[in-house]
């Protein structure tokens, strides 16, 4: 069976997946052997102020959104058309962070649970496991050096944008790693299932081999595991009983 690449992005009112609202969505549909299609690309009202950091951070203002129809409409648009798309070809989701950040929000809103529907791509977690020495694994910071393709700053943080940076992450990947994964689905089944790290793939020690990681670092770790993105929290769990099993209590 094959698959379709479904790439979203959100923009949203602030940091907090709990309780941000959205206020743009950008959807590319990629097909093998067929030019990226643009499913969505669509500003959406909140509802309420868009604060002045989040503004400053994609460049939407409450002016831009005042018009635009309201996020609940938008979101449930987007949950139809990726059962449509479903429908007619099996897809595959794919977003930078999406399991920390984009899916919830839409899981949240829209009463769903992405998750169980479709298998999942999230490049954040594939960079953590495939290029652990990158100095950040931010989406901008990773594209340049891993694509060769120029990063334009001042369109980053805009969601079709920030969906063509995704693609073209997925397309260096898909090729490097043709070996070890044929297909896209072979990379969504081996982002389900933990694994052991052999380093550290962020934070003050970033890059240290696990197994020579201080034992405080460690014991920090465990205790902030629950707080952790889905997928890299399930690696560092099965890393620190792996290397630290002796030292930890459950």
């Amino acid at each position: 069976m094959t698959y379709d690449l479904t790439v979203f992005d959100l923009e949203t009112t602030g940091p907090d997946k709990d309780s941000c609202l959205p206020v743009q969505i950008g959807c590319l549909l990629l097909s093998e052997g067929e030019k990226p299609l643009t499913i969505m690309n669509k500003l959406c009202d909140p509802g309420i102020h868009i604060p002045r950091g989040a503004s400053k951070k994609h460049g939407i203002y409450d002016k831009d959104v005042e018009n635009q129809d309201n996020y609940l409409s938008v979101i449930a648009s987007f949950v139809d058309n990726l059962e449509s798309l479903n429908s007619e070809k099996p897809i595959i989701l794919c977003g930078h962070n999406a399991r920390g950040y984009d899916i919830p929000i839409v899981n949240r809103i829209a009463f769903t649970n992405l998750e169980e529907l479709y298998p999942v791509i999230d490049t954040l977690h594939l960079a953590f496991r495939l290029v652990p020495e990158m100095d950040s694994h931010r989406l901008e910071l990773i594209h340049q050096p891993l694509t060769g393709k120029k990063t334009d700053n001042e369109l980053t943080h805009s969601a079709l944008y920030d969906c063509q940076l995704v693609a073209d992450i997925m397309e260096v990947f898909e090729e490097d790693f043709k070996k070890d994964f044929p297909t896209i689905k072979d990379i969504a089944d081996y982002l389900s299932e933990p694994i052991v790290l052999e380093k550290m793939p962020f934070g003050k020690h970033k890059s240290k081999y696990f197994e020579s990681l201080p034992l405080e670092y460690v014991e920090w770790l465990w205790n902030n595991i629950p707080t952790m993105t889905d997928g890299i929290k399930q690696d560092l769990e099965k890393s620190i009983r792996h290397y630290f099993g002796k030292y930890i209590e459950d």
